[in-house]
């Protein structure tokens, strides 16, 4: 049976969106720089318009033609404070194989930077968190986009706000709140274990899940990773919340990669709410290499949040 997903806010946070401290993202235009207001850029004959809105035309776009060297695009972000962890999201299209830079910045009294490095366009749109943290400063942080050489970037959504998910207690699994991403903006340590998996992660300040588009071949599972490490004689837990429509289904699986030793949770089928599921185990040597398996089963989307694994006291 098919019905509209809905999402969830995460761990129960507040309802309401934590506020965006990004000046402007909306891109209101100054015709005198033809640059929006509240914006700075080192390239002299680089170039920024909007640019058709996407997500049927909700969400503007800032069009950033780049014709020097190096050319770096800067926001103050005047609202930012010491010792404050805040989540810096947005997308961003560029050219395939064209390098660019996110990163946020403070100058004085020394220079602290958060970055996720080099990245590469992939000519589609990116989904970017970056989180920011910053200790005592005497000059104003900002956001800064830097390109190089000639090179057309799109710009949407961008949101800087505090970050306030919590983590789940005891959890052994790195990046578990999808902080770190890799270059295409899928969170760091996870991975698709078969090639029929199409999947994004989608992060805001207050809410974090994977994902995974459905499969017309029902028949086969679409199957990800994430990497997790045990010991040897310990009891763990591996879990996490799934939400699916009646008729898909979702597994949670442990499996080491010597004997092949695996344990498995039942096939839970969806009911178009959160359900969590998990799977105990132990094993009594330690294995070469281990990992979390995520099964979805079925021709619609099913979301994750909350992978967690725990050792059993």
């Amino acid at each position: 049976m098919k019905h509209t997903l809905f999402l969830s806010s995460f761990l129960a946070v507040s309802a309401f969106a934590a506020e965006n401290l990004f000046p402007n993202p909306g891109f209101k235009m100054n015709p005198q720089y033809k640059m929006p207001y509240n914006w700075q850029r080192t390239g002299k004959l680089t170039t920024s318009e909007l640019d058709k809105p996407i997500d049927n035309g909700k969400t503007p776009v800032l069009k950033i033609s780049a014709k020097d060297k190096v050319c770096n695009h800067l926001v103050y972000l005047n609202a930012m404070k010491p010792d404050v962890t805040y989540l810096l999201t947005l997308k961003v299209k560029a050219e395939k194989g064209k390098k660019y830079e996110v990163l946020v910045q403070a100058a004085k009294p020394k220079f602290e930077t958060a970055s996720l490095g080099g990245l590469t366009g992939t000519g589609d749109w990116q989904d970017i968190a970056l989180p920011v943290r910053f200790g005592k400063f005497d000059s104003t942080p900002y956001f800064c986009l830097s390109t190089k050489g000639e090179h057309t970037v799109f710009l949407a959504a961008p949101v800087f706000a505090e970050f306030t998910q919590k983590p789940i207690p005891g959890n052994l699994i790195k990046n578990a709140q999808f902080i770190k991403r890799n270059g295409v903006g899928l969170p760091a340590g996870f991975g698709a274990a078969t090639k029929n998996v199409n999947w994004k992660c989608v992060i805001t300040p207050e809410e974090s899940y994977i994902l995974v588009k459905g499969n017309e071949n029902d028949t086969k599972a679409r199957l990800l990773v994430v990497n997790t490490p045990v010991k040897p004689g310990v009891k763990y837990t591996f879990s996490a919340e799934f939400k699916a429509e009646e008729g898909d289904f979702f597994r949670l699986s442990y499996q080491e990669n010597v004997k092949w030793k695996t344990f498995e949770s039942k096939k839970t089928e969806g009911n178009d709410q959160w359900q969590k599921v998990s799977v105990s185990f132990s094993y009594p040597e330690v294995p070469k290499l281990s990992y979390g398996i995520m099964s979805f089963y079925g021709t619609e989307d099913i979301k994750v949040r909350n992978i967690a694994l725990t050792e059993d006291k």
